[in-house]
């Protein structure tokens, strides 16, 4: 069973919409009991936890916390990955600049976070970053 928890800010983006595109990465990623936590935030909230966690002061596009690095969040399930916090602002903005929808972009942000969970990191080394975008490049053109 798979199941996502999502708020969003003022309902930018349909729930089911986020909820079919996550379950249809668990599938290609054959992950059959799992679950993640998503949050569709603004700017400022999405800065506000980016400098607390990452001491970095500046809005981002998406930030992951796994279950398996934390104990902040509430375990849902036993398979209970971690959470996911995106900015609507910012998949707007690089909707824009990639001259894609928001929809393809927020899809692009939900890949990229779930393979954070996952244990992906493209900022390890060269050849993890290779791996990540490679397999998030795969699952895109799948869901």
């Amino acid at each position: 069973m798979i199941f996502c928890e999502i708020s969003r800010e003022k309902g930018r983006i349909k729930e089911e919409s986020v909820e079919k595109w996550a379950k249809d990465i668990f599938k290609f990623l054959k992950i059959k009991d799992a679950g993640i936590s998503i949050a569709i935030v603004d700017n400022e909230i999405i800065k506000k936890i980016n400098k607390k966690y990452r001491n970095k002061n500046k809005p981002t596009d998406v930030l992951s916390f796994s279950e398996r690095d934390s104990m902040n969040f509430p375990k849902f399930a036993k398979n209970f990955l971690g959470e996911i916090i995106i900015s609507w602002e910012k998949t707007v903005e690089e909707a824009k600049e990639d001259k894609e929808t928001t929809e393809e972009t927020f899809k692009k942000l939900l890949t990229h976070g779930i393979l954070h969970l996952l244990g992906y990191d493209h900022e390890k080394n060269k050849l993890e970053e290779k791996k990540m975008l490679e397999l998030q490049g795969k699952i895109l053109k799948k869901i």
